[in-house]
């Protein structure tokens, strides 16, 4: 306030209580970067400094302190979550999250970045083995059960680590390094760390451009089936014949199922495979028999994701209908595992299918839980003995001996039985001498495309006369 001269000659003003004020804003700003659950750093503040560090290294290159950033995983939450309840699996996150900060240096960044998945950033390291250490300190840490409500938890963790001397220019890289590095990890064995090397960058490359390439193979006609009969022992006589898939994805390249089935599972399209598998096969069968050749049984495999397709049956009589093939010409190959993982819906789908005449058998029998009760309870039509078991024949006595049982039983359920994997004439004998039925493998026939069976069966000494008639 100034006076007639204007010289000041006092203060006015006003003044108010602004701590709730501060106080909301310090709430919000630790809201925005702290993980509500465990209370670490969350994924928004791990980034932003992530991102400062990697500004930093722009401008300083070389002379830039060595940095490290982890990536974690927990290796089992899904199982605890499903068996004892997202409280307990909450608890477990919490108690992961102290573990990591006492395993952490001060000056590092432990935050949790989402579910199960937890990122280190470890800054002014001397040197890698420093950043191994520290993530093993880890690894070991959680190695440890946890005492969670009473109960004993076991978790454990895969961790990928990237130094930040990698060709990385930004966050996001180094972040999709760690992740690439964990993965790894964790498909070579649970509970390990993997260091983080151009080679996973390359196979990350192929595995992307092997999905691109399949999610269009149905599409380009590129997918195919080659099919290998299986015969009887005693009289070579063709007993019915397996159907395989193969993918053409070059002129010179054939890739059989195993190396692309899981693929298209990931990608979420095996359903769509195993349809067309199922109806491709089924219509080669009736043109083979318009063609002349006498009736035979086409073995499929079948994937558990369409065991568990609640219309799956309805499916199998749409493509019979639509094909035009008796169901008793059509078997569909099924795997231990599947059977055992929703018995009494499993049964429905399976009893359905048994009653339509469709012919059912397990593949590679003896390699899985071995659950005899399935054999009871459902309409069993075939045993294929898994080919691990017969390729020790006659020489090994545990092959002998396992393969002996497996026959034996077959034979008082009267039940079929495949020795599969058959190459040698040794084999051969051994298989008729313990009284299996029939044997499938190289001996007999390689899987061939359809051009060559049918021109096969045509042959006079080896065709179509020794097709059983049965």
């Amino acid at each position: 306030i100034r006076d007639d001269s204007v010289k000041p000659t006092a203060l006015a003003g006003s003044h108010r209580d602004i701590g709730s004020l501060i106080e909301v804003e310090s709430r919000e700003i630790n809201d925005a970067f702290s993980d509500r659950l465990t209370k670490l750093p969350n994924r928004e503040l791990l980034t932003a400094r992530l991102e400062r560090l990697m500004a930093q290294k722009r401008q300083q290159g070389q002379s830039m302190p060595l940095f490290a950033l982890m990536f974690l995983d927990l290796d089992r939450f899904k199982l605890v979550n499903d068996s004892m309840g997202h409280l307990v699996g909450d608890q477990l996150l919490i108690a992961v999250a102290g573990r990591l900060r006492n395993c952490a240096r001060p000056g590092d960044i432990v935050a949790r970045f989402g579910g199960d998945e937890f990122v280190i950033l470890l800054e002014r390291l001397r040197d890698k083995d420093e950043a191994v250490r520290a993530g093993t300190r880890i690894l070991n840490a959680l190695s440890t059960p946890f005492e969670i409500n009473g109960s004993e938890v076991v978790s454990g963790g895969s961790v990928g680590l990237v130094l930040s001397d990698e060709p990385a220019t930004e966050a996001q890289d180094l972040l999709r390094f760690a992740d690439m590095a964990m993965y790894h990890a964790k498909s070579q064995r649970k509970g390990q760390l993997q260091i983080y090397n151009q080679s996973m960058q390359d196979a990350v490359t192929r595995a992307c451009d092997l999905q691109n390439e399949l999610a269009r193979a149905l599409d380009r006609r590129q997918l195919l089936l080659h099919f290998q009969p299986f015969v009887a022992t005693h009289s070579g006589e063709i007993r019915g014949l397996e159907a395989l898939l193969r993918w053409q994805r070059r002129p010179d390249e054939i890739i059989p199922a195993g190396d692309f089935v899981p693929v298209a599972e990931e990608m979420g399209i095996l359903d769509e495979i195993g349809d067309w598998v199922l109806r491709t096969a089924c219509r080669q069968n009736v043109e083979w028999q318009r063609s002349g050749l006498p009736p035979v049984r086409m073995a499929v495999n079948l994937s558990p994701l369409q065991l568990q397709q609640r219309d799956f049956s309805q499916r199998v009589v749409s493509i019979l209908k639509e094909t035009g093939l008796d169901p008793r010409w059509l078997e569909l190959e099924l795997t231990e595992s599947v059977l055992l993982q929703d018995a009494q819906e499993m049964q429905q789908v399976l009893d359905a299918l048994a009653r339509l005449g469709v012919g059912l058998s397990i593949d590679d029998f003896g390699t899985g839980y071995s659950s005899l009760a399935y054999l009871k309870k459902l309409t069993i039509h075939r045993l294929k003995i898994d080919k691990s078991f017969v390729g020790g024949l006659p020489g090994d006595g545990g092959d002998c001996a396992i393969v002996q049982a497996i026959v034996s039983m077959g034979r008082a359920l009267r039940i079929g039985v495949v020795a599969e994997g058959v190459e040698t004439q040794a084999q051969r004998q051994a298989l008729q001498g313990m009284g299996c039925d029939c044997y499938q493998g190289f001996l007999c026939a390689p899987a061939m495309p359809a051009a060559d069976f049918r021109a096969r069966m045509a042959e006079p000494a080896t065709g179509a006369k020794r097709i059983a008639k049965r």
